[in-house]
């Protein structure tokens, strides 16, 4: 009861202080380059894409940003969701203007002036995503050949940019009569290498990065064409990715005793 007597004497502060310690426990590090760890991952990473299929007939080479958040367990499954925003300044359409340029292939813009028309890639996918970390020729026993599957959606589209002309057939919603955008579901496949180092200063992956979007026009007309056509898309793309994260790793538990 003396050491009772004595905590409720002391600043309110300290006594909250003490109070979480007394329902916690303190943690040593764990051993990465001889145990499995389960740890909480955040990174992010950079692919270099080709379109294939008929994402290629669109669209030209295509970078690719992305944020990944996961879990891996002790036995060395990861699970996670990431997130992609791809960019590119080639796409494979230049009749989409024709029927407003001259001969020479100017566009005019409200003034009468010939404007300047950009065409970039834009578009982005999420996933859902699982795979396995296979401990071989790695440093560690968390570290090797990485095998990950993923599904999730897909948006792909033109980015129509008058940057610096006011051309009205181009201005605010006549644009998604142009934007060719496609949407749909898709799969993803991953294989390369993941390291967690045992000092925290170097964790990486790399690899090839694939993905297959099933995906339909979601505009119903185009201002150029007319009617959007019908039919499943085949958006299909595949690259090199490297990508850096960042484990949380866990920590032994050890017990903290109070005289």
């Amino acid at each position: 009861m003396i050491w009772i007597s004595y905590i409720c004497h002391m600043n309110k502060n300290v006594l909250v202080f003490i109070f979480i310690l007394s329902g916690c426990t303190a943690f040593g590090q764990r051993n990465v380059t001889k145990d499995v760890i389960s740890t909480p991952m955040v990174g992010m990473h950079y692919g270099a894409m080709m379109p294939m299929a008929d994402l290629k007939d669109r669209y030209g080479f295509l970078n690719q940003l992305g944020l990944t958040a996961g879990y891996k367990d002790k036995q060395n499954w990861v699970y996670g969701l990431e997130g992609n925003f791809y960019f590119g300044n080639r796409v494979n359409n230049d009749s989409i203007f024709k029927f407003m340029t001259d001969n020479l292939g100017n566009i005019s813009e409200a003034d009468g002036q010939f404007g300047i028309v950009e065409i970039l890639s834009r578009g982005f996918n999420i996933n859902a995503h699982f795979g396995k970390i296979i401990p071989i020729l790695g440093s560690n026993p968390n570290s090797g050949l990485y095998l990950n599957f993923g599904v999730g959606y897909t948006l792909m589209k033109y980015r129509i940019q008058t940057t610096y002309d006011f051309i009205p057939i181009l201005e605010a919603d006549n644009r998604d009569l142009y934007d060719r955008q496609t949407t749909g579901v898709s799969l993803s496949q991953f294989v390369g290498y993941s390291q967690l180092s045992a000092n925290r200063s170097i964790h990486f992956y790399l690899g090839v990065y694939a993905n297959q979007g099933f995906t339909r026009f979601s505009r119903s007309w185009f201002y150029d064409q007319g009617p959007a056509p019908q039919g499943i898309l085949r958006d299909f793309q595949i690259g090199l990715r490297a990508g850096w994260y960042v484990p949380i790793y866990k920590r032994k538990a050890k017990t903290i005793y109070f005289d």
